[in-house]
């Protein structure tokens, strides 16, 4: 507790192994990231909530 800023790494084993991060959404293109943003819409209107 003495105030001082300190970083820590820690070696994991699954970067070790041809580790490929999944794609951020300013690394897809535009259609991609709108078809995206449709789903969202869809899935957060009212009436999908209430599919019989």
């Amino acid at each position: 507790m003495t105030g001082v800023d300190f970083e820590w790494q820690e070696p994991l084993d699954v970067y070790a192994d041809g580790f490929v991060a999944d794609l951020k959404p300013w690394d897809v293109g535009p259609e991609t990231r709108a078809l995206a943003e449709l789903c969202l819409v869809l899935f957060n209107a009212n009436e999908f909530v209430y599919v019989y």
